[in-house]
């Protein structure tokens, strides 16, 4: 199965059976166009891990996926930051907050004096790589920016498990575990992880991950209406 067709049955197994905010003849393509996005953003930097185990790569699809649903309900006003959050700091559906949503932690070479002689050092700093109008016209590189996000934490909080990096997503501190909204998210992806048949996915243990094929094929099955309707076949 193409990871954009994982990540498509995905979207629909995360909406809640009486939700209201999509209306899937009028976004069923956009959200094709929107699974699509997010694969390309997980291949193009496999470098970025945040999971474990064969299944990796579909755990990062799902924790995406949950991400998107859980900070934007997936619409697109707020995918195309028409409506942005936390007095505008805050875009794209995976609604990271300015400036942090625009930059990463990258090597930067500096000059430094000491006494009379003049070194050149790497520090690891905050810095710009995007402008708001790039992630907001293009969702590929929104996902990946929430991508290297999740890596980069994993990085931050080595002993910590996927409510830590939760946590930090949500804070900026992975040891900000207690507060409701952090735990709401993390149990969503849990939740959506199982569906799609991870094993091992859990937000307070850390273990390599695999997949069910069986019951990502219910999923799939499940789901077929919607696949039909925006032309995937499994």
């Amino acid at each position: 199965m193409e990871l954009s067709t994982f990540i498509f049955i995905a979207m629909m197994m995360v909406l809640p059976k009486n939700q209201k905010v999509i209306d899937m003849k009028k976004d069923g393509k956009r959200l094709k166009e929107f699974s699509t996005s997010i694969a390309e953003a997980i291949h193009r930097s496999p470098e970025f891990e945040v999971f474990k185990g064969p299944a990796s790569i579909e755990a990062t699809a799902t924790l995406l996926t949950a991400t998107a649903w859980g900070e934007s309900h997936l619409r697109k006003d707020i995918q195309r930051c028409v409506k942005k959050g936390d007095s505008g700091r805050s875009i794209t559906s995976f609604q990271m907050m300015k400036p942090w949503a625009l930059s990463r932690v990258i090597p930067v070479e500096k000059t430094v004096k000491r006494g009379k002689t003049i070194h050149i050092i790497t520090v690891k700093e905050w810095t710009k790589i995007f402008t708001e109008k790039q992630l907001c016209s293009d969702s590929m590189w929104a996902a990946n920016q929430s991508l290297w996000f999740f890596s980069y934490l994993r990085e931050q909080c080595p002993n910590g498990n996927m409510l830590n990096i939760w946590a930090g997503y949500g804070t900026g501190s992975c040891s900000k575990t207690h507060f409701k909204v952090i735990k709401d998210r993390c149990y969503l992806f849990q939740s959506l992880s199982k569906k799609m048949g991870l094993k091992n996915a859990y937000c307070e243990k850390d273990k390599d991950i695999y997949l069910d094929q069986n019951e990502l094929r219910k999923a799939a099955l499940k789901n077929k209406k919607w696949l039909d309707m925006v032309g995937i076949k499994i």
